[in-house]
């Protein structure tokens, strides 16, 4: 969640890419007295809202209960411990919130498996560059790592396939898993490769993936809107409901207590990409043209054009440092009071009402879906899966280890813990102990509630592919540059549908 450190290994991504960042870096300049505390770093400036307070992970995280289906798989990982017991896994994990609320219960794994864990959680971009090391030095560093849904298909060769585990170790599979138990767009976006879907309306369903069983998934993520009620409230102004309302009141915010109305993730990088998905789900658009295993850009549409068009008539009333933020430099923008609307991962419900992190209007801010356009309101997801490194040195470990953290009894603890990270697994709001928590205590699990909208209403992800690091590079550095008004959105997707099929014909996912 900061800006990561510059790798000496080009890794898995080309040189191209790496290119094309240092010259970013020189676009960015100006946006440093507005990012405020910053770390200038390969990919752009990216603010670090948690570093100063890592100090403050501890187990108190975690909720004094333990839930059955929780009990339950603890009791039976004491039962195989013999088989791992004395072994140690270490496990790389992108610094967000569902690895900060997992690494609080660490102690769990440790007490009833008898074997060891260490954690490294890093920043998106620095973990990514750690992985693409490890994997391309086939290093056994990690036996365990994350993997974000738009980079499954740098890793699909790099992890142990899930079913090649059940069957080499069937005496350290946990009887109760139940694999069906995940929601579609787990399925579609990180546990299947090619994904399943590029769009998914129906997220609480669950069943088999469509294609081959890739990774396990582990958390889901999805952007919702962010509003300052005390705002609103002053202006009379509910959530909007469709992209219109959102400019009109964009336009009344400006001065209304924040300086700017909104703030957008719109650094020429993953970031951009995120965001403008948003919009261009809700007007019907697609990135790809897929057919079969053949993968053609679509970008010259009319609904990639109209979603555009509409992300940057808003940039006139956001934060001026959006176009060289992340999603970390969004929380900052809200919580020091610059800015009063964002889209923004839902996750940020409970920093953005944290004193301690927020100290300009904590309890102020509440999530809503995103505006709707023609096709309705749509959410990215951003949520990531697991594997076990083809290069670990103890699978059999790293096997228990990643059964521990997604099984069911997990994710319902993590929900209930203080990050109420909301879970991948369709049958864990109908949990008793859960549907109670959340009806005592609406204001704590209002992200929940919201983020379960979204998965009714839809949700969107980037398509995953082996050059999808290389097409990243032209793809949002023309949005980038359509964002700042260099380009306007016409010649921006036409420059970027151009460069991606004369640098990139013949895309395919294999």
């Amino acid at each position: 969640m900061v800006g990561p450190r510059r790798r000496g290994a080009a890794g898995i991504r080309d040189a191209s890419r790496r290119a094309f960042l240092r010259g970013a870096i020189g676009a960015v300049g100006g946006a440093l007295t507005v990012a405020g505390a910053v770390d200038l770093g390969l990919n752009g400036v990216q603010s670090n809202p948690n570093a100063w307070m890592s100090r403050y992970l501890s187990e108190s995280t975690g909720s004094q209960a333990t839930l059955p289906d929780y009990t339950d798989f603890l009791e039976w990982m004491r039962g195989v411990s013999g088989r791992i017991s004395g072994q140690s896994v270490d496990v790389s994990l992108e610094e967000e919130f569902a690895p900060y609320a997992l690494q609080a219960r660490a102690s769990d794994f440790v007490r009833y498996s008898g074997a060891s864990a260490g954690y490294s959680l890093l920043p998106y971009l620095t973990q990514l560059d750690d992985m693409e090391l490890a994997v391309s030095t086939q290093s056994p560093s990690y036996d365990v790592f994350t993997v974000d849904s738009q980079n499954t298909a740098a890793f699909n060769q790099a992890t142990i396939p899930p079913a090649e585990l059940i069957s080499r170790y069937p005496e350290l599979t946990y009887p109760g898993y139940d694999i069906q138990d995940f929601g579609t767009a787990a399925w579609s976006f990180v546990g299947s490769y090619p994904p399943a879907a590029a769009e998914v309306t129906s997220g609480a369903a669950s069943g088999s993936p469509a294609t081959a069983f890739n990774m396990f998934p582990f958390d889901s993520p999805v952007i919702v809107f962010f509003y300052r009620k005390d705002i609103y409230d002053r202006l009379g102004l509910q959530p909007p409901a469709t992209w219109d309302e959102y400019y009109a009141q964009a336009q009344r915010l400006m001065g209304s207590g924040t300086p700017y109305a909104t703030v957008s993730e719109a650094n020429a990088d993953v970031s951009i990409l995120y965001e403008y998905l948003n919009h261009l789900a809700s007007f019907g658009g697609a990135l790809w043209n897929v057919d079969g295993n053949q993968i053609t850009p679509n970008l010259e549409s009319a609904e990639c054009l109209a979603a555009l068009e509409n992300f940057v008539r808003f940039r006139p009333f956001a934060d001026p440092g959006s176009f060289a933020f992340t999603w970390t430099d969004q929380f900052n923008s809200l919580a020091t009071g610059a800015s009063a609307t964002a889209l923004l991962w839902c996750g940020y419900y409970g920093w953005l009402n944290d004193p301690l992190r927020s100290p300009v209007a904590p309890g102020q801010f509440l999530p809503a879906l995103n505006p709707a356009g023609p096709k309705g309101s749509f959410s990215t997801y951003g949520g990531s899966g697991m594997g076990v490194s083809r290069f670990s040195k103890h699978p059999e470990a790293a096997y228990v280890w990643i059964q521990w953290a997604t099984c069911k009894g997990m994710q319902e603890q993590l929900l209930l813990d203080s990050y109420h990270v909301f879970p991948s697994r369709s049958s864990v709001p109908g949990v008793p102990q859960v549907q109670g928590a959340v009806a005592s205590d609406a204001g704590a699990y209002a992200a929940f509630a919201v983020t379960r909208k979204a998965f009714e209403t839809g949700v969107t992800a980037l398509t995953p592919f082996p050059k999808w690091f290389s097409v990243l590079v032209p793809l949002s550095l023309h949005l980038n540059r359509a964002w700042k008004g260099e380009e306007s959105p016409s010649e921006a997707l036409a420059s970027a549908q151009s460069e991606i099929e004369q640098g990139f014909p013949g895309l395919t996912f294999s």
